[in-house]
């Protein structure tokens, strides 16, 4: 598990610019960091799902990569056998994605 986050960790700091925190975004991401430091995980996974949804509908698929990076990372550390979990988000991801970099990312 740790190794799954550490990779979603390192897949964000190469593949998305400074520049992906737009304003749109940099509130909601400074409020999951909030609930990161304060070790409530759920909160975080809440909001992170609000932002995905958010980046779904405006097509930003910076802000798509994070937000699933995230999700990953965060239901793994909260569910039991998140191995299953995992590879139904991750399959999910593939099937949703247009971007070649996107797809080439989650699979």
């Amino acid at each position: 598990m740790r190794l799954l986050l550490g990779l979603s960790l390192f897949l964000l700091s190469i593949v998305l610019p400074a520049k992906a925190l737009s304003d749109d975004y940099s509130s909601e991401w400074k409020a999951v960091d909030e609930h990161l430091e304060n070790q409530r995980p759920k909160s975080a996974l809440e909001i992170v799902q609000k932002i995905y949804d958010k980046a779904i509908a405006n097509h930003n698929e910076q802000q798509i990569i994070k937000s699933a990076s995230y999700r990953i990372g965060l239901t793994a550390r909260q569910e039991e056998n998140s191995e299953i979990i995992l590879v139904s988000e991750l399959k999910q991801e593939i099937s949703h994605t247009t971007s070649p970099l996107s797809r080439s990312l989650f699979e």
